[in-house]
Parts: C-alpha cells; structure tokens; sequence
C-alpha cells in the first residue's frame, strides 16, 4: 500500500486536468512541464539531486501498489509517497543516500516518479 502526502505549490488546475507539455533530464536535474489541457495554466517542477526517475501510465501504478493509494486527491500534482512499489525494488541501493526521498507527479494520464534527495520546486510559469 502506498501512502501519499501532498506537496504544497502553485497548482492552477486539477491534476485530472493537467498534461505533461515539456520533460527534460540533465545530470541529477529533472524538469516538468504541466500545462492544462484545456485553457491557461503552466506549472514547472523542478527536481534536484535525482538518483533515479521512470515515466509511465496510471494504470500501471495502480496495479503495482495494489489500488490502494492513501492521501492522494483529484487536486494534487506531486506528492512524497512512502510504500510504494518502486522505493521498494530499489531499498538496497538506496541506502547509499540516506536523504532520498520518493516523489510522484500525478496527471490523468501520465505518472513520473523521482527519487531524490529533496522535494521538488513548483513554479506557477506565466504564459509568454
């Protein structure tokens, strides 16, 4: 069972609304791109000290930790999660960094996972 705790952060749309617009990876950094799917709103999350990283669908997710997702809303975007499948195939490696972390970014139909040694920065972005 994985149990979710939502990031606080600029979050002008739903999750169920949101869709990745932009995903890049540079050493250690990793940045995501949400935009609404339909209408205005960006939102930028930014992770640092990243070990590691996955992209995949919701489904997946739900059937790896077992459909049973504690904390999670149909507002949030990220959230540390403890439990979850993917922290747990990874342990022993993991006790290398002693301040990793699991994150998740949740949109209807995408999910990214990050571990890493801290939370994420979220940034409303403006349209240009």
């Amino acid at each position: 069972m994985a149990e979710y705790k939502e990031i606080p952060g600029p979050t002008p749309f739903r999750a169920i609304e949101a869709e990745v617009s932009a995903l890049k990876w540079k050493p250690k950094t990793l940045h995501i791109d949400l935009a609404r799917k339909e209408g205005d709103g960006k939102v930028r999350i930014i992770f640092r000290e990243v070990i590691i990283w996955r992209v995949l669908d919701g489904l997946a997710v739900d059937s790896e930790d077992g459909h049973v997702n504690r904390g999670m809303s149909s507002t949030g975007l990220a959230y540390t999660v403890e439990g979850a499948h993917f922290w747990e195939m990874h342990a022993a490696m993991l006790k290398q960094f002693p301040k990793a972390k699991h994150f998740r970014i949740v949109t209807l139909d995408i999910v990214i996972d990050a571990i890493a040694s801290g939370p994420p920065t979220i940034l409303s972005v403006s349209p240009v």
